[in-house]
């Protein structure tokens, strides 16, 4: 399979021993690069196995041959040469992987075109590289795969499920002992990826929300070894990108009385409270006809597979049918936080023999713009909708909002985004059995918190 790490110990002492130490093991600042070849910098989560693999096959796509990975000094940096290129290139590329925050940091001075990050850039990071232009725009930054954060316990552990509450009281230290959760008298044992990985910056913007990590937490630095640690031990708990569950085991994550496994359709509808999307930035400054074939490429069928084989959730579509516990989940919350029978008996209704697409399009607070990720989201759904078998189906498209504010207001505002997204799909020459919004009716999450009500902003698209 083409993912790996290439610079785990062996492989970059191995490197090491035959590498005799020429410019590339140094390291060429972006200035010198050429504007065919590609600089890359960020997370370790995406450096570690998925950029790699994209870096890979791209150029192999592209008729490069004979890739060779050298160290650059650091086992999160490296190089890839090709020895026999192509003549649409790239030669050269250079991947350090050193967290997301340092993906904004390499952009700025300029030793890297492509920045990796496994959270959104922060208003922080906006304001201090303003003068690299918009970073809003969907030009700028890009989703190219998701990615949940599983909570992984020993195989034994018979806590089968955990509100996200009770998950910060865990690694806070408020809670140490499992009995406290429903579980067996044992002792938590914490382990945590180290403060300042994207992984890290996820979890503390999910779960601890500013809180500090327990003092008694074992801190590791791969993934992999997260969760090798927790499958040996009883009482260990983790978090960790869905890829890394191994030998370990997710438990469900519950919000507001919604029970959520890190399953592959719950991540990729984003209603799974602890998903989170793996982000490539490109701003203005660095953008070359080289670096927007790149991301061509990372969004395409193509680079998509690379991004499943990698271990990581693609953004492909896939359907789930009625019946299914995630749906039957969401009519358990209709009915947990009915507000008018009538409108939620109307969506159960209409959606009883239907299924419902993955791709689920979210919108800015208060506003019909869709966010970046959903901009590509669109020409995705709109390909898949096109397909010979998908053409004679009926096709419904259903809107929803949070709370705030008035429920009509409200109920207006989801059929206006249904309609958009109707709009939209058009230029496929798509048309939509029916337009209709549903409002505040059947929350996929909290609308206590700001998260909560981003993940309500939606549509949703069904097929019959």
């Amino acid at each position: 399979m083409i993912p790996r790490n290439p610079w785990t110990p062996l492989a970059v002492a191995a490197a090491l021993t035959c590498f005799s130490g020429t410019a590339a093991a140094q390291g060429i600042a972006l200035d010198d690069l050429a504007d065919e070849d590609l600089s890359l910098a960020g997370s370790n989560s995406l450096g570690a196995t998925l950029a790699p693999a994209l870096v890979e096959d791209f150029l192999l796509s592209r008729g490069n041959r004979g890739l060779e990975w050298r160290p650059l000094g650091a086992p999160e940096e490296a190089a890839l040469v090709v020895q026999t290129p192509s003549e649409l290139g790239p030669s050269y590329v250079e991947l350090r992987a050193r967290g997301s925050q340092t993906a904004f940091e390499a952009l700025a001075e300029g030793i890297a075109n492509i920045g990796l990050a496994s959270r959104r850039i922060t208003d922080a990071e906006v304001a201090r590289f303003a003068d690299m232009g918009d970073w809003s725009t969907d030009r700028a930054e890009h989703v190219i795969a998701l990615d949940g954060l599983a909570i992984l316990v020993h195989p034994a552990n018979r806590v089968s499920s955990l509100t996200v509450e009770q998950i910060q009281a865990i690694f806070t230290g408020a809670v140490t002992n499992w009995s406290e959760v429903g579980g067996a008298d044992l002792p938590i044992n914490v382990y945590s990826r180290e403060e300042g990985s994207g992984t890290f910056d996820t979890f503390d913007a999910l779960v601890l929300k500013g809180a500090e990590l327990t003092s008694g937490a074992t801190v590791v630095s791969s993934e992999t070894d997260l969760s090798e640690a927790v499958a040996a031990n009883l009482g260990g708990v983790t978090f960790s990108g869905l890829a890394y569950e191994r030998n370990a085991r997710a438990i469900s994550v519950d919000e507001c009385g919604f029970g959520y496994l890190p399953t592959e359709f719950a991540v990729k509808s984003e209603d799974y409270p602890l998903a989170r999307r793996l982000y490539v930035y490109t701003p203005q400054q660095t953008r070359t006809p080289m670096v927007e074939s790149f991301m061509t490429y990372a969004k395409s069928v193509r680079g998509q597979d690379i991004v499943q084989d990698a271990g990581f959730v693609n953004l492909s579509v896939e359907v789930v049918s009625p019946g299914s516990a995630y749906l039957l989940e969401k009519e358990k919350s209709g009915l947990r936080y009915l507000q008018r029978v009538d409108v939620l008996k109307d969506y159960i209704e209409s959606t009883q023999d239907a299924q419902q697409l993955s791709t689920v399009l979210r919108f800015e607070q208060g506003a019909s713009r869709l966010d970046n990720k959903s901009v590509n989201d669109l020409l995705i759904v709109g390909e898949y909708l096109s397909r010979p078998e998908n053409r004679d189906r009926e096709i419904y498209i259903f809107g929803f909002s949070d709370t705030l504010g008035d429920y009509g207001a409200n109920l207006n505002l989801a059929r206006s985004r249904a309609q958009i997204i109707a709009d939209a799909l058009s230029i496929y020459n798509i048309t939509a059995s029916r337009v209709d919004g549903f409002g505040e009716e059947v929350p996929v999450a909290c609308n206590t918190t700001p998260e909560g009500r981003e993940r309500n902003r939606r549509v949703e698209i069904w097929i019959k």
